[in-house]
């Protein structure tokens, strides 16, 4: 009778563990079916940066936002400031808790869709990443790293907030969603999540998620390989590059002169 007990409230623990999984990765009655193509992307020698394609069937809601976002990393930038006539470097900063990259698609502005507290808890927006982001270093900070940085990276695509999601009528009360994310060059290889988020007059309603991932193939990963595990021939191999491509440089310079004499 005892045994009977005890593998009833075992069942009974591992259905509860197993339903408080599900609640944590999906929120809402109504699964949201999915699509990232391409959910894996080779970077080799060709590679300029591609399009991630993400769409998804969803309930009906007043607010979509979806955002792909990188694991948090450590940067140490230069900071430059005027010595004499010369711009130099000055100090460094370290910027703590940055996401590797940070791409946010709305159906509308984020305040029209959830409140600001909404916003911090779910890491959505650039005011989220300014109270996240921290900076530090040795000489006293002027106070717009938070800014410069943040330019620093839309500038180089790894940081956009201005996606505009599309938004179609589907059968039943559902909706077809279709947004188009920008991945550039830069970003590095790893691993990404997208994260979807249905709003209704400012509270979640659903969230579910999907994971793209970025790898280094051919020569680009070989290059990658030795600067990292082996610096030495690394350093050695560039320099036989910048030697053999000045010697084709001068030879081609040469043959030019000769051929206009």
């Amino acid at each position: 009778m005892t045994l009977r007990i005890c593998k009833a409230s075992l069942f009974l623990g591992l259905i509860c563990i197993a339903t408080s999984s599900y609640a944590n990765n999906v929120i809402g009655e109504n699964p949201i079916k999915l699509s990232v193509v391409p959910d894996h992307i080779r970077v080799g020698t060709t590679y300029h940066g591609t399009e991630v394609l993400f769409e998804a069937n969803i309930p009906r809601c007043n607010g979509v936002v979806v955002k792909l976002e990188g694991r948090d990393n450590e940067v140490t930038l230069n900071r430059k400031g005027r010595v004499a006539v010369l711009w130099l470097n000055v100090a460094q900063v370290i910027v703590k808790n940055a996401p590797q990259a940070y791409i946010l698609a709305a159906s509308d502005k984020l305040a029209n869709i959830c409140s600001r507290e909404m916003q911090q808890r779910l890491g959505l927006g650039l005011e989220s990443l300014r109270k996240r982001i921290t900076f530090e270093s040795e000489k006293p900070l002027i106070g717009s790293e938070f800014e410069e940085f943040l330019r620093l990276n839309e500038h180089s695509g790894l940081y956009n907030t201005n996606i505009q999601i599309e938004l179609k009528p589907a059968a039943g009360d559902r909706e077809e969603l279709s947004v188009t994310l920008p991945i550039p060059s830069v970003m590095p290889p790893g691993e990404y999540v997208i994260q979807l988020y249905c709003f209704e007059h400012g509270s979640l309603m659903q969230k579910t998620e999907a994971q793209l991932s970025i790898e280094k193939v051919g020569l680009p990963l070989l290059i990658s390989t030795l600067a990292q595990e082996h610096a030495a021939l690394y350093g050695i191999a560039a320099i036989i590059i910048a030697m053999m491509a000045g010697i084709t440089m001068g030879v081609v310079f040469s043959l030019r002169a000769g051929r206009g004499s």
